[in-house]
């Protein structure tokens, strides 16, 4: 990590905010990940402004429709992403004939290299926009330098670097730290008081990055960037000179990622490469020598994922006998061959219904330029990047009126998921025409009002409508006069409505096992009149439903990492799935994955069919779900009185959970909680004191549980 002191950052974002005369009435939308340093404006200064913060949904935040949306209706001012965001924005919006929103006025774009057509494009939806270029390094604190893009020429390469923001400075220096002459190309340093102090905990890197001048005796950070003056003062950005590259906006070391690879037993070496234009969007690619053993690509693809935020993980992987030398025996790169996208899971063919079929496989091939692609081949595996999803959607969207759950294809993204999507949505569609046509003429509006949506609504304000709607509460017509009844007034009833909820955000402390015993004594057998007794209902109180309990390491304190199932008469764990653990892509990408990576164990409810089935038949599995609810519930209002939080998980891949458990033929997993030591403020907002305030609470909560 870089330590930077609030000085430095402080003063870059001062000086944003001066410059751009950012004030109260500016609305920012955070588009970019908590772990960018992007969003370190996003929130930081914006709200030293006085400028409010417009926050996406998370299972949303990667689809444009949903910026559109946040940014039309919360008025927002200033954009602030990589330039590749922007990009979608505009391409969404043009896919589907909609405007920008007007109230848009500055959009600041850092992080990669900026399209040269970029700036006239956007332009073209709101020509009074200001656009910026802002450049520099997480180890000067955010940005240091800053280009305003007016008309761009049409011989112009690149966008320039620009010139360097206040009280910081940028150099263009020979390997003798001395100035180079204006269009000679030099190394990019950086200095002034948004200088880092370090890295943390890293004297040698420290100090290989970070050197004092020798002559001026002023502290400068090597950025291993190159470029050049040009004559009117500015810089222009020529790239790196070393081993790191930028892909969707982060800057990663390919080292590690090398170093990360030939951490797998069977792999001998390994390199990856950077693929795509100068100036274009990048694709890694690895290249493996392995042994006898040589593992799949699928294989290092989870190995590598245990390891590295998902940006770092290559979309090809490809086996050689040996890799190639220079003269000098150092790895020459340039003699690597460009990766063939394997397309061997080919599977079952994929027998396509209609022209629109047909062309939803077109736009697929189009975006990753690419023919043949077999239904169930992995598009990520084949170069497709998370940015050539969310183009797919645009594309599907504004051709055939379909678009698909974003995150839903990146947990499948397979042609074969792609299309049996759309037959769901089309479904969908002609069960709503039919109820409409059936419908049709009829008087009663609270029928009408209850017809079937004709789609899943994804935007969030339309959830909110449909929510503020209440067509689970009934109206009836007054046949007299009705009872009303008091509610309780007691403190402990009106807390129940923060504590009992969902929590997604836990302390990073290790659970003491103490507590997780309190917690699943809950569900433990106890004894009433001699017979077995328990705190919850079951269907003929054959209580089929199991409980599981996963331990990630080091986070539940005198207990060994892994799974373990709950023995409710001897209140014990008994290990199960010895050696294996759960992977993090076992769960939604954007929601629930990130959920799950902060907390300390899960929990799995697992229905024993052999236990109900004789005696209820095809209603059985239903009890188990009525079952698991009455689990669950138990569960979340004990976690609230031993400081733990719990949050539901509707969907876990059960590739991952079935050989975890060591489920058999006759289990059905129906359920899961990820849960941890409960962060203050992670109930979503303060205590509710009354009835009054909920309605309040709810205009800002988000959806607790994700199915």
């Amino acid at each position: 990590g870089v330590v930077i002191d609030h000085r430095g950052a402080v003063n870059t974002l001062l000086d944003i905010n001066e410059r751009f005369a950012v004030g109260p009435s500016d609305r920012v939308l955070a588009i970019s990940s908590l772990s960018f340093d992007l969003s370190v404006y996003d929130f930081f200064g914006t709200l030293a402004a006085g400028a409010a913060v417009v926050l996406l949904s998370p299972d949303l935040a990667r689809d444009p429709a949903h910026w559109l949306a946040q940014a039309g209706r919360h008025r927002v001012s200033i954009w602030n992403s990589v330039p590749a965001l922007l990009g979608m924005l505009v391409e969404y919006a043009e896919s589907e004939g909609m405007a920008l929103p007007a109230s848009l006025r500055l959009a600041m774009l850092s992080g990669d290299w900026i399209p040269v057509t970029l700036p006239h494009r956007v332009r073209g939806h709101l020509p009074a926009l200001r656009v910026v270029s802002l450049g520099g390094a997480t180890e000067a604190s955010i940005w240091s330098i800053c280009f305003p893009i007016g008309e761009v020429p049409p011989d112009w390469r690149s966008i320039p670097y620009g010139k360097a923001l206040k009280n910081q400075r940028f150099y263009v220096l020979d390997d003798f730290l001395q100035q180079r002459p204006v269009w000679v190309p030099g190394q990019l340093y950086i200095g002034g008081i948004g200088l880092a102090k370090g890295y943390w905990r890293d004297e040698a890197q420290t100090a290989a990055s970070f050197i004092t001048h020798p002559l001026s005796g002023e502290r400068l950070y090597r950025t291993g960037d190159m470029g050049r003056y040009l004559p009117d003062g500015n810089i222009e950005f020529l790239g790196r000179e070393d081993n790191q590259v930028k892909v969707q906006g982060y800057r990663i070391e390919l080292g590690e990622i090398e170093a990360a690879l030939e951490d797998h037993p069977a792999v001998e070496a390994a390199v990856v490469r950077a693929w795509g234009a100068a100036q274009g969007e990048k694709r890694l690619a690895a290249y493996v020598v392995a042994d006898l053993a040589a593992p799949d690509a699928g294989e290092l693809s989870r190995h590598l994922a245990g390891k590295l935020p998902s940006y770092m993980v290559p979309a090809s992987f490809t086996f050689l006998d040996a890799l190639p030398l220079s003269a000098n025996g150092k790895v020459d790169r340039s003699r690597l061959p460009e990766p063939v996208r394997d397309q061997e899971e080919a599977g079952p063919a994929l027998v396509l219904e209609g022209p629109e079929e047909h062309r939803i496989v077109a736009i697929v091939e189009d975006a990753l330029e690419l023919d043949g692609i077999g239904p169930v081949a992995n598009l990520l595996n084949l170069g497709a990047t998370s940015i050539d999803v969310v183009r797919i959607g645009n594309a599907l969207s504004g051709e055939l009126g379909f678009r698909p759950h974003l995150a839903q294809l990146l947990a499948q993204p397979t042609l074969a998921n792609l299309i049996a999507m759309y037959r769901e949505d089309r479904g969908r569609k002609l069960i709503t025409e039919t109820a409409q046509r059936a419908a049709a003429g009829a008087q009663d509006q609270a029928i009408e009002d209850r017809t079937i949506e004709d789609r899943t609504i994804e935007d969030p304000g339309a959830r909110e409508a449909f929510k503020a709607r209440r067509l689970g509460r009934r109206v009836l017509p007054a046949a007299g006069p009705a009872v009303a009844l008091p509610l309780p007034a007691d403190d402990a009833f009106a807390r129940r409505f923060s504590e009992y909820r969902s929590v997604r955000r836990f302390r990073q402390d290790a659970v003491e096992v103490r507590l997780l015993a309190d917690l699943l004594a809950c569900l433990s057998q106890g004894s009433l009149d001699g017979a077995p007794k328990y705190q919850f209902p079951s269907a003929g109180g054959l209580y089929p439903v199991q409980t599981y309990l996963y331990v990630k390491p080091d986070r539940v304190q005198g207990m060994a990492a892994g799974a373990y199932y709950y023995d409710p008469g001897g209140h014990r764990l008994v290990p199960t799935g010895r050696g294996r653990s759960l992977d993090a892509d076992a769960y939604d990408y954007f929601v629930n994955r990130p959920t799950f990576e902060g907390a300390a164990f899960a929990l799995f409810f697992v229905a024993e069919l052999a236990a109900i089935q004789p005696m209820y038949g095809e209603k059985s599995l239903d009890f188990c779900h009525i079952e698991a609810g009455a689990m669950a519930q138990l569960l979340t209002a004990a976690a609230a009185e031993l400081g733990l939080g719990l949050c539901g998980i509707g969907s876990v891949d059960p590739g991952q959970v079935a050989p975890l458990l060591e489920l058999g033929p006759t289990h059905r997993a129906i359920y899961s909680m990820v849960g941890g030591l409960r962060l203050e403020g992670a109930d979503h907002g303060a205590p509710v004191e009354a009835f009054r305030t909920a309605r309040a609470q709810r205009e800002v909560e988000m959806e607790d549980i994700e199915v």
